[in-house]
């Protein structure tokens, strides 16, 4: 086997490696988030003790993190920084979780919105 083989082999190993050690972290973190699906920014903000500031709710209401969020959330798992900063890098690199998504739909929806007549109360008590 030559060196090339060698190190390819290396690399593949560590990448299976470090594919099942962010799987596991990202169950635990889903996991531990799975109790605020569907919840407002705000709930999951109280609910959480997170800034309201670092949360992002998606499409489907799932929580979205930012790098300040996961530190928050990977001290409370007794997860180093240096580990849930090497997370984060995972989740930006598979575009897995990242607020993009949520700001282009939440803009069409702001906008969708606007066009639309605003309720008076009296109307929004009616059923």
């Amino acid at each position: 086997m030559d060196n090339r083989t060698a190190t390819r082999g290396r690399q593949k190993d560590l990448e299976n490696r470090q594919s099942h050690r962010f799987s596991s972290f990202f169950g635990r973190i889903l996991k531990r988030h799975r109790m605020y699906t569907g919840m407002s920014q705000a709930d999951v903000a109280v609910e959480s003790g997170i800034d309201q500031s670092h949360l992002c709710t998606i499409e489907t209401k799932t929580v979205d993190f930012s790098l300040n969020t996961m530190h928050t959330i990977c001290s409370g798992m007794k997860i180093s920084l240096a580990e849930s900063a090497w997370l984060m890098e995972l989740f930006n690199a598979r575009q897995s979780l990242n607020c993009r998504q949520y700001e282009s739909w939440h803009r069409g929806d702001l906008q969708q919105r606007a066009d639309e007549k605003p309720l008076r109360i009296a109307d929004q008590d009616q059923p």
